[in-house]
């Protein structure tokens, strides 16, 4: 659906940023929590190939756009073109947001924020994470601020995962390596979360690991799967009798996140979660 019928000469315009920017519900969605909490703006796709990322927020920063929304697999490439970046971002070195103030792109990270926000109670505040990636490393950063006591990183290489944990200023957070491979069944046990920080596993079929649980539990993705076909993690999820959370269900709380950022304040009404198309 478009968002034209939104817009006049006030309006605040913010950009989604991603290979299929322009197919995807999310623009319409953000545009319609905007409009929910009296915000006058609106949001469009911007379908951007990783090669051109630089010269499309170059150009953003010229433009009537004031920010915009990046896809987790532009994270990194979005780095280089921001002038200034938020603590977060800094430390993790990948972005997912910008805002640009008087010609300046600040670049700043709120994913892991809003995932966290979007958990259940932890009992037992101990999270499963595969990977050892960027995400994987936002994530144990925002761990050491929350009060999960402990994470466990499953890889497929113990050393990437050690560079990981020496790269970060971590104190109170305990952080264990484990391997987990194709040809190395995982067993979880204790876990409240098992959190899925690759870009693999979009698609069931897609199995870089194999894991079962010893009691029901959440699992989760960052991936934006917009295909009504399950990922790994929720083929997990219901073989194991857990519950599951994508990007869909993170949404809601990215979309505060990202508002707040936007508008300098946190918006009332949040959306329901974005459908998966």
């Amino acid at each position: 659906m478009e968002n034209r019928a939104f817009i006049d000469k006030e309006t605040l315009l913010l950009g989604y940023i991603a290979s299929m920017a322009t197919t995807s519900s999310i623009p319409h969605a953000m545009t319609q929590g905007f409009k929910a909490n009296g915000y006058n703006a609106a949001m469009v796709g911007l379908n951007i190939r990783a090669e051109d990322m630089h010269f499309t927020l170059d150009g953003m920063k010229r433009s009537q756009l004031k920010g915009a929304m990046i896809d987790a697999a532009y994270a990194h490439t979005a780095l280089r073109s921001m002038e200034t970046l938020t603590p977060e971002a800094k430390q993790a070195e990948m972005v997912d947001g910008c805002v640009i103030v008087e010609g300046k792109m600040e670049g700043y990270l709120v994913t892991p924020k809003a995932l966290l926000a979007s958990l259940p109670v932890l009992s037992h505040r101990r999270i499963a994470i595969f990977g050892a990636g960027k995400m994987a490393k936002a994530l144990l950063w925002e761990l050491e601020k929350s009060d999960v006591v402990e994470a466990v990183l499953y890889v497929e290489r113990v050393e990437s995962a050690m560079q990981l944990i020496h790269s970060l200023p971590l104190q109170r957070l305990r952080v264990d390596i484990a391997r987990a491979t194709r040809d190395i069944p995982v067993v979880l046990e204790g876990f409240d979360v098992a959190l899925n920080a690759t870009t693999a596993g979009a698609y069931a079929h897609d199995a870089f690991v194999d894991v079962t649980c010893a009691s029901a539990m959440t699992w989760v993705d960052f991936a934006y799967n917009k295909s009504a076909t399950p990922s790994l993690f929720e083929k997990f999820a219901s073989r194991n009798g857990g519950s599951y959370i994508g990007f869909a269900s993170i949404a809601p709380a990215l979309f505060a996140h990202h508002a707040t950022v936007w508008f300098g304040a946190t918006p009332q009404n949040l959306p329901t979660p974005f459908p998966r198309s």
